[in-house]
């Protein structure tokens, strides 16, 4: 890595009480966990014995300074409740994994504080900072700025392939190979991975589309936001990601639908998908199988990989059932790998790798960190109102977080402003009604509301 990415890196976590003086507590967070997401190297510098010194963490720790140094009271006025349990879960829940497999208090504490700086610091600034509809409304429209500040870079490495991270930083964050896909380029700017920059243009499509749909906000800084999203949806399209854009269309057309029919059930059968996948293949009742009957009837050049996918998770989900409570902790101690010591199976999806490190408590307070917050909005909100421009932002950023947990059990690729959502609906729950923001404003002047 180029000193630049040192001095980066390190400079950021006086971002956060910067843009705290600067912007404000809330859009000071938002400020420094987007930006720094967006443009921070992939670097991961390792420290003995504590969590390795990388760019989540960095944006969370910086974020968190920030609001201590300038804003304690109101962090200090926090309080949890019954929403938070989950995720409290899955943040201990290395400690237990370390004890259980014998690798000490101290492994334990790393990946303790490990787990706790990436899930729960986001979960702990979004319960403080977005537990409003208002608030809410901010994050979901930082999404959107965020992903127009991308475009121009996604367009360069589109046109002339993905090598800001190499020009910028001196190293790629991933395999070069892998960013060719369908005859061009699959960009990836500075994340880790084509995938995940096109989740997160294709969550920011979703917000922007549903925002003009219902009202919710017309323009964004003078600009028609109809036009804004269908820049975003061309841009995903083109970053050849047939997940991303898969589930961009489904829930677009389940919201369109939902909405005509004024009935929620569809969104619900979505987000229990996923946790219905992770059950049955976490406890091995449903061996993966009849997917590859369906793939070959709907995309028969998929089936290859589908089937290495699912055998993979086969032998993955019957290696973390050997330790089935906590899991095996860290080291890599869950993979299953030959006598010389290679992988025989691929670990791609967030789900497996929870389940083999920290076992059916981890994959459960992980789930229901992720699950809970959105049903209980979808299942709370009255009907009339779900589908109404009041709660555009809060249903639009649910949308994200299902679309999310989709993609994590293909990939394991986290965006903190994907936890951000999390908190931010959890937060609203503790409210006795969702409550409507001020008059939508349009323009620049939205960004001052």
């Amino acid at each position: 890595m180029t000193a630049l990415g040192y001095i980066a890196l390190f400079g950021w976590l006086v971002a956060g009480p910067a843009f705290v003086v600067m912007l404000g507590p809330r859009r000071g967070v938002l400020a420094t966990v987007g930006l720094g997401w967006l443009f921070l190297p992939m670097a991961s510098i390792p420290l003995d014995g504590l969590p390795d010194f990388s760019k989540m963490l960095v944006v969370s720790v910086s974020a968190l300074l920030g609001a201590a140094l300038f804003d304690a009271f109101r962090l200090s006025r926090f309080r949890p409740g019954v929403i938070d349990l989950p995720m409290l879960v899955w943040c201990v829940v290395p400690m237990a994994s370390s004890l259980t497999n014998g690798l000490g208090v101290w492994d334990g504490v790393s990946a303790t504080l490990d787990q706790t700086i990436t899930w729960g610091v986001p979960w702990l600034l979004a319960r403080v900072y977005f537990r409003e509809s208002t608030a809410l409304r901010d994050l979901a429209l930082a999404i959107v700025l965020l992903a127009l500040v991308y475009l121009p870079f996604v367009a360069w490495e589109l046109r002339m392939s993905p090598n800001l991270h190499y020009m910028v930083y001196g190293f790629h964050q991933h395999e070069f190979i892998q960013t060719r896909r369908f005859g061009g380029w699959r960009p990836m700017v500075f994340m880790q991975h084509g995938l995940a920059l096109a989740l997160f243009l294709a969550a920011a499509s979703i917000i922007s589309a549903w925002l003009w749909l219902t009202g919710a906000q017309r323009r964004l800084l003078g600009v028609p936001l109809g036009l804004i999203a269908l820049v975003l949806i061309a841009f995903t399209i083109l970053c050849k990601s047939v997940g991303a854009i898969a589930l961009m269309a489904l829930i677009l057309v389940v919201l369109l639908i939902s909405r005509m029919l004024r009935l929620r059930a569809a969104l619900i059968a979505l987000l229990l998908c996923a946790p219905l996948y992770m059950g049955l293949r976490a406890t091995r009742i449903w061996d993966g199988s009849h997917l590859l009957t369906v793939a070959a009837q709907v995309v028969p050049s998929k089936v290859s990989s589908l089937r290495t996918r699912i055998e993979a998770e086969n032998q993955l989900t019957q290696k973390a059932l050997d330790m089935p409570i906590f899991g095996w902790g860290g080291w890599g101690r869950w993979r299953v790998r030959n006598e010389r010591g290679f992988d025989t199976a691929r670990s791609d999806g967030l789900w497996v790798i929870a389940l083999g490190q920290n076992g059916l408590v981890g994959l459960a307070s992980l789930t229901l960190s992720m699950s809970l917050p959105v049903l209980l909005f979808l299942l709370r909100v009255p009907r009339e109102n779900l589908f109404r421009a009041v709660c555009a932002p809060a249903l639009a950023l649910a949308c994200v977080v299902i679309a999310f947990q989709l993609d994590s059990l293909l990939n394991a690729m986290l965006n903190p402003m994907w936890v951000l959502a999390m908190g931010g609906l959890a937060g609203v729950l503790n409210r006795a009604r969702v409550r409507a923001p001020a008059p939508t404003i349009s323009g620049r002047a939205a960004l001052e509301h």
